[in-house]
């Protein structure tokens, strides 16, 4: 029989009862991140929407990331004193994947675009087909954009490949074609990135 005193003690040396297993909201947490920083880096729209609207958004963003990484902070710190280590280690998740945001971002552009590509191309070449054979083709297919932040981003299936050249070395009908498109002046092109053979990712 022990006594009162005892009785405390002994509650008080027990070990922690939070079981020693992997957590996995630090890698949802931070692959959220990570996606939201490749949607407005990789989609020139997106930047420059929210850039105009950061005020509204980023405090918002800092206030849940300061919440989210004290909160990881802490769970590495009580786990590690705990011999917790499989907590440990993936609550490390989210610091890691945050600081790999931006780096992420930055390459994820041509990924981006190149998948986008490959789940409309079908379309693409349905359409191109049915432009017929009369002279080098060209095609232009909308990628978003808005006037409102002034910049346009399409695809382009150009058969002469004449839209990577500098305006003052592409043919009069190439420089025809674009007019008959809408497009009056070939130095609009503000970015030009090949996609696939004679496909262009274009920004106006």
């Amino acid at each position: 029989m022990t006594s009162p005193g005892t009785d405390s003690v002994t509650t008080s040396e027990k070990p922690s009862t939070i079981e020693d297993r992997f957590i996995y909201w630090p890698s949802y947490a931070g692959a959220a991140m990570m996606l939201f920083a490749a949607f407005v880096f990789s989609w020139p729209v997106a930047a420059i929407a929210f850039s105009m609207l950061s005020l509204i958004w980023a405090p918002f963003l800092a206030i849940i990331i300061v919440i989210l990484s004290v909160v990881a902070l802490w769970t590495i710190v009580r786990s590690a004193v705990n011999r917790q280590w499989r907590r440990a280690i993936s609550a490390c998740a989210f610091p890691l994947l945050l600081l790999a945001a931006l780096p992420f971002a930055r390459h994820a552009a041509p990924v981006v675009d190149r998948v986008h590509f490959l789940l409309y191309e079908s379309k693409y070449q349905d359409k191109i087909a049915r432009l017929g054979q009369k002279g080098a083709r060209l095609a232009f297919f909308d990628w978003g954009g808005n006037a409102m932040v002034g910049l346009n981003r399409f695809v382009v299936y150009d058969e002469s490949d004449e839209i990577m050249l500098p305006s003052s070395e592409q043919s009069a009908a190439f420089v025809q074609r674009l007019e008959s498109h809408g497009f009056g002046r070939p130095d609009r092109f503000t970015n030009v990135i090949r996609l696939a053979p004679h496909f262009y990712v274009v920004d106006e």
